[in-house]
């Protein structure tokens, strides 16, 4: 209890003072003139008094990139950011793994209601549900019991498509109903007469020009390697977990499936200690699907606000080292890493301050 109290403490620590440095930091950058970016940037209104101005200025580091979007919308009507999100996700994330799918499904819920990408996680009450379900199948094989699990899950799996269809039916009304009462398909904008209206769809197609190697040109090369760390990362934690249980793909990580004869040994990463079957093929899909459709620049921080899986596998690397070499976690505990953990070190530590100062003055870091 003592160890929990002092890690959660320190956790504090690093949590408020990495936030202090990414504030003053920004200041500091923020001098520096901005770089003429080809993306949104909207006229401002002027600042209301020495109160707003200041404000203002200490943290304009901030309003680049995508937050001159979120500020936008705000001002014109709701807002989200990728902050709001994780916190939603993970929370029901914890109640998934404490086995309160009715708490996981009413955070997930909030969580669509941020990011229209916070549905996916209805996977997660869903395999988790069923894993459940066969399990008191064995204890109480009743098929009256089977009956209640599955309207349970259907019902639980449906609250968080609520939020995506709210928001489409509010642009149908706002943009189409107006035309169709005069019947009068040709008018209406395009995405109105399609089977099934969507106009987030419209508007990721036509708007951010999302689609299948959409992305690709040579031009954005540039953004690839931006991407590439997290992927590398991904990647690399899934093949290590692929290798050492391969028999959870087998049976799809459900428990009653494994035997003693799979438990790993003492040297393995942490990570893979534990079955974590539903978080690696929810990162597989993640990364796949941001590579193949996605603007990818943004992999990195809709990946880390997604799913704990990579800060397991970061974790889990240098606490293998600290641990072999029974060293406490410090800002000196660096030259006890191997290589492979010095990189993943240096690749937070430069994404902290390196991304920090090109995202303040309007360079492409985002």
């Amino acid at each position: 209890m003592v160890a929990f109290i002092a890690n959660r403490r320190s956790s504090l620590q690093i949590a408020v003072f990495s936030r202090l440095l990414v504030f003053f930091l920004q200041l500091i950058a923020n001098v520096a003139p901005d770089h003429k970016a080809d993306a949104f940037n909207p006229d401002q209104h002027g600042a209301i008094g020495y109160e707003d101005w200041l404000v203002r200025s200490a943290v304009d580091g901030f309003h680049k990139w995508d937050a001159k979007y979120i500020i936008y919308i705000s001002e014109h009507g709701s807002a989200y950011t990728e902050s709001l999100f994780a916190f939603l996700v993970f929370k029901g994330l914890l109640a998934v793994s404490n086995k309160d799918l009715a708490k996981s499904s009413m955070w997930f819920v909030l969580s669509a209601f941020a990011r229209s990408n916070g549905i996916i996680n209805i996977g997660f009450i869903a395999y988790f549900g069923l894993c459940g379900m066969l399990l008191n199948y064995q204890a109480n094989p009743k098929i009256l019991t089977i009956v209640k699990w599955i309207c349970k899950l259907l019902f639980l799996c449906l609250m968080p498509l609520l939020p995506f269809i709210v928001v489409n039916l509010h642009g149908y009304i706002v943009y189409c109903t107006h035309y169709l009462w005069k019947l009068s398909c040709l008018e209406a904008p395009k995405w109105c007469c399609d089977n099934p209206p969507s106009i987030y769809n419209h508007i990721q197609k036509n708007n951010w020009g999302l689609g299948l190697f959409e992305y690709y040109t040579l031009r954005k090369v540039p953004n690839f390697l931006l991407a590439t760390p997290t992927v590398v990362i991904c990647v690399y934690g899934t093949l290590v977990y692929m290798k050492i249980r391969s028999h959870e793909i087998v049976y799809l990580g459900l428990p009653f499936f494994i035997t003693e004869k799979h438990k790993t040994d003492q040297l393995s990463l942490m990570y893979t200690t534990r079955n974590i079957f539903c978080y690696a093929v929810h990162t597989v899909f993640l990364v796949m699907f941001a590579l193949l459709f996605m603007h990818v620049e943004v992999v990195t921080r809709m990946i880390m606000s997604s799913t704990p899986f990579p800060y397991w596998i970061a974790a889990s690397l240098i606490f293998q080292d600290l641990h072999s070499s029974d060293v406490k976690i410090s800002l000196f505990s660096f030259k006890h890493l191997n290589f492979k953990s010095k990189v993943v070190v240096l690749y937070f530590l430069s994404y902290l301050l390196l991304g920090t100062i090109l995202h303040v003055n309007f360079l492409p870091w985002t």
